[in-house]
């Protein structure tokens, strides 16, 4: 956005803040409780190593002040370069399954037609990942997406029983390898989580495999399926817990992970991306990865399509430094509709209390917020929009500017505002001292 242009913007803004009439929902932030976040924020692939190196290290950077939680793929030149990975904070994820190939890409044969073949494989995968990453955990997808005929032979094994050995002799040969410096994961299924999960746990607790973390996929279903996300996760936290089979086969502490999240059609609204997040948050997730879909495309770009082909940030990576910076100082943040998400922080962007708010992209509207927890008196308001990326799939190196839209006065600890969220995007609405 060039600054000659921010006298008009600022106008605009004039038509966010009103009174807190006709509300299409309503946002409550407490600013006096903190509360514990999982890290939504993560990656596939990447292939940095096969960038420039001008725009590797500006690619890196940009990964870098996302603090990502897992970065999944394989220590390959067209995935992960594992350096980079850990020079970004991120906890590299292994997606064994990604390694021995695609149904029609198989070397000779599937898992299924010969599982010693397969089991020799495993092993001696592990010790390569263990020279690889010398020290620390080392965390292993063992399949992605079994219960899709892209990654598994599902017409030859509808109930994915032969998904299931499989899984068996790679859990056997990773543990004898690597000791307890393994992670296993599974079942990183496409869809219907409660089911695949279940199965394969009631699996494992017959034949004795061992699980540390869980993970689904979040890539279809759209507005609905995203805000059932929570749910989902808050009702196989409560299994692991009250279960005694699911209690057997998880580790203690086993994690929960959203291993990809967003379809295309939403990884370059601003608005649906904080909707993921806020759901992840809420449910409990541990971490969570953004999918990775086609690639070479301008339009598909770099960092999950975050960033455009030269390295530049689109208005999604903006939101997404928000939601990163802000998540240490999560405070309690609820929204009545989860196609208006919200996510505040004792701590955001320049230090400030911030409250992120969306628009999933369906339309425009006006949101309650309803603040509380603040000292009294009278703050600065500020508010910066990121706009769902356009038909160009440009990025820019200015960052959005923010703009005061007035002042705004707490009592007893409270404010009431109604603010316009245009539709897709992410509004950062920042409270400082006037």
């Amino acid at each position: 956005m060039r600054r000659g242009l921010a006298p008009a913007v600022f106008c605009a803004f004039c038509l966010f803040v009103g009174t807190a009439e006709g509300s299409g929902a309503v946002v409550k932030v407490d600013f006096a409780h903190p509360q514990r976040a999982g890290n939504a924020l993560g990656f596939m692939h990447g292939a940095v190593a096969r960038l420039a190196p001008t725009l590797a290290a500006r690619y890196s950077a940009r990964a870098e002040q996302l603090r990502p939680g897992v970065w999944r793929g394989v220590p390959r030149a067209w995935s992960l370069d594992l350096p980079s990975v850990v020079g970004s904070g991120a906890r590299p994820i292994i997606v064994l399954s990604d390694l021995w190939g695609l149904p029609g890409h198989w070397p000779t044969i599937s898992p299924l037609d010969d599982p010693s073949r397969y089991e020799a494989w495993v092993h001696r995968q592990a010790r390569a990942l263990g020279a690889q990453m010398p020290t620390g955990l080392i965390w292993v997808d063992v399949w992605n997406e079994p219960d899709t005929g892209k990654f598994w032979p599902v017409a030859d094994d509808p109930h994915l029983h032969g998904y299931m050995e499989t899984f068996l002799l790679a859990e056997r040969a990773l543990r004898s390898e690597l000791g307890s410096r393994v992670r296993v994961i599974g079942p990183s299924t496409s869809k219907n989580p409660s089911l695949w999960t279940g199965r394969l746990i009631g699996f494992c607790a017959r034949r004795g495999c061992r699980i540390d973390a869980v993970a689904w996929h979040v890539c279809g279903g759209g507005k609905k399926t995203m805000g059932g996300l929570a749910a989902s996760l808050r009702r196989a936290r409560r299994k692991a817990k009250a279960d005694r089979i699911w209690h057997r086969v998880l580790r203690p502490g086993a994690q929960f992970l959203i291993a990809e999240y967003t379809p295309p059609a939403q990884r370059r609204v601003p608005g649906a991306l904080l909707a993921y997040w806020a759901q992840i948050e809420a449910g409990g997730a541990d971490n969570a990865a953004l999918a990775t879909w086609d690639h070479g495309r301008p339009q598909d770009g770099l960092l999950d399509a975050l960033l455009d082909l030269d390295g530049r940030p689109r208005a999604t990576w903006w939101a997404a430094r928000a939601y990163a910076i802000g998540r240490v100082g999560r405070v309690r943040t609820s929204s009545s509709s989860p196609e208006w998400p919200a996510l505040a922080t004792r701590r955001g962007t320049d230090g400030l209390r911030e409250i992120l708010l969306g628009s999933w992209g369906s339309s425009a509207g006006r949101v309650r917020v309803r603040v509380a927890g603040l000292p009294n008196g009278r703050y600065l308001m500020r508010v910066g929009v990121m706009y769902p990326v356009g038909s160009s799939w440009t990025g820019t190196d200015v960052r959005p500017i923010q703009h005061r839209a007035g002042a705004v006065r707490v009592v007893h600890g409270q404010v009431t505002l109604s603010i316009r969220v245009p539709k897709g995007a992410v509004l950062s609405v920042q409270l400082g001292s006037r």
